[in-house]
């Protein structure tokens, strides 16, 4: 009986119908030929079929896809990341323009809600202050570095002796490449040590702030994608050389 439901609970064994995202499920929208991701939503679900809103560029004009181009949508659901791999198959123009897409295959990435993605970024760790919302770091923060990222929260490395205390809240400075540091409010959840001279944190986003959940899930999103198009990059080319 064990068996048989984690079978039923793995996208990668179940109809892939019923692990499709439903109308109005906010999703991201990417694929390898795209250097970033956007956010989108679900409009119409039948069958392995999606109509999604079609991603917009910062001026508002539609991102550019021919029918045959390979899409990926991910979402957050109660089962974990889940991310759908699929081909653009045609475009619609009511109200707003759509995207349809025909989904091949429905694949957890982690049986977390938030995709966490191993990656070492910069970070610098400031004392709360009283003033409203977060602040910038300054001279004299914690320097450190990310073991992993996600949208709750982070995994960091700081120095054993400036390292703050469980229950401590700080503000966090996150150096996300090509952007502005993502700056933000965190409380410590747990700690341990990592080596003589560093601890491993936990630390998690105390807010509600949509902009930066968006940015992290923009972020994390696109890695991914950027390392699976270098993994088939590398595969191919030992191919090409065994052969």
């Amino acid at each position: 009986m064990r068996e048989r439901r984690r079978r039923q609970e793995d996208p990668d064994d179940a109809r892939l119908g019923a692990w499709l995202p439903a109308p109005g499920t906010v999703v991201t929208v990417g694929g390898q030929q795209w250097s970033r991701t956007w956010v989108s939503r679900v409009e119409q679900r039948e069958g392995n079929a999606l109509v999604v809103v079609a991603p917009t560029r910062p001026r508002g004009e539609p991102v550019d896809a021919e029918p045959g181009t390979p899409i990926v949508l991910g979402w957050a659901t109660d089962q974990g990341y889940l991310e759908a791999e699929g081909v653009l198959t045609g475009t619609s123009l009511d109200v707003v323009l759509t995207w349809e897409v025909d989904a091949s295959k429905v694949r957890r990435r982690q049986r977390r809600r938030a995709f966490r993605l191993p990656v070492a970024l910069p970070v610098a760790v400031v004392p709360s202050t009283d003033r409203p919302g977060p602040v910038a770091a300054t001279e004299g923060a914690v320097q450190g570095q990310t073991l992993d990222v996600s949208e709750v929260g982070v995994r960091c490395l700081l120095p054993l002796a400036e390292a703050p205390e469980v229950g401590d809240r700080a503000e966090l400075s996150v150096g996300i490449r090509d952007e502005p540091p993502l700056i933000t409010t965190v409380e410590v959840v747990w700690r341990r040590r990592h080596d003589a001279e560093f601890e491993e944190f936990g630390l998690t986003f105390v807010d509600d702030d949509a902009e930066r959940a968006e940015r992290l899930r923009r972020f994390v999103f696109a890695e991914q994608l950027e390392r699976r198009s270098v993994s088939a990059r590398v595969y191919g080319i030992r191919r090409e050389a065994r052969d």
